[in-house]
C-alpha cells in the first residue's frame, strides 16, 4: 500500500495538463473558455463538402495523442477548445485550428472515423514542446470524411 501511493502521485504529476482539462467539470470549462479562450478564438463550423477548404502555407502539427512507455493514454479529443487553450497558455502562437468530432457512420461505407485535431502555428521553435503534448508534424490538414469541421479562427492582438 505504501508503495502504490508515490507511483499513483507521480502518475498524476506526470499526465499532461489535457487529460485533466478533458473532465474539467462543465460549469469550469465554461468560465475558462469565456475568460481566456472566446476572447482570441472565433470557432465556426464548415462544411468541407460544399465549400472545400483552402489551407494557408505554414507550420502543421496533428494530434496523435499522448504515448508515455509505449501506451497511448490520450487518442480522442473531445475538448479541442481546452487543449488549444492550454497550448496558447504556453506560449505556442496558433494561426488556426481544424477539429473533426468522432463519426459512427462516415461517408458511402458509413466506417467509424476518430477525432482529430491539427493546428497551424507561426513557427517550428515549439517543435519539442508539441510532441511532449501528442502532436506530431503533419502536412496541411486533408479533406474528407466527416466533412463537418470546427475552424478555430485566432485574433491576434498587437
Amino acid at each position: 500500500m505504501n508503495l502504490l501511493r508515490p507511483i499513483l502521485m507521480l502518475m498524476i504529476f506526470c499526465l499532461p495538463m489535457q487529460l485533466i482539462a478533458q473532465n474539467m467539470p462543465a460549469d469550469n470549462i465554461e468560465r475558462y473558455n469565456s475568460i481566456f479562450f472566446y476572447q482570441s478564438v472565433k470557432p465556426e463550423s464548415q462544411d468541407w463538402e460544399k465549400e472545400p477548404p483552402v489551407f494557408p502555407n505554414g507550420h502543421y502539427y496533428r494530434f496523435n495523442g499522448i504515448v508515455r512507455n509505449g501506451t497511448t493514454y490520450l487518442q480522442e479529443v473531445t475538448r479541442p477548445d481546452l487543449i488549444l487553450g492550454y497550448l496558447l497558455g504556453q506560449g505556442i502562437e496558433i494561426e488556426d485550428a481544424w477539429y473533426r468530432p468522432y463519426a459512427t457512420h462516415c461517408g458511402p461505407l458509413e466506417v467509424m472515423v476518430g477525432s482529430s485535431l491539427d493546428i497551424r502555428i507561426k513557427s517550428d521553435k515549439h517543435n519539442e514542446l508539441l510532441n511532449k503534448y501528442g502532436f506530431v508534424k503533419a502536412a496541411k490538414p486533408s479533406a474528407g470524411c466527416p466533412n463537418n469541421v470546427i475552424h478555430y479562427s485566432f485574433i491576434r492582438k498587437n
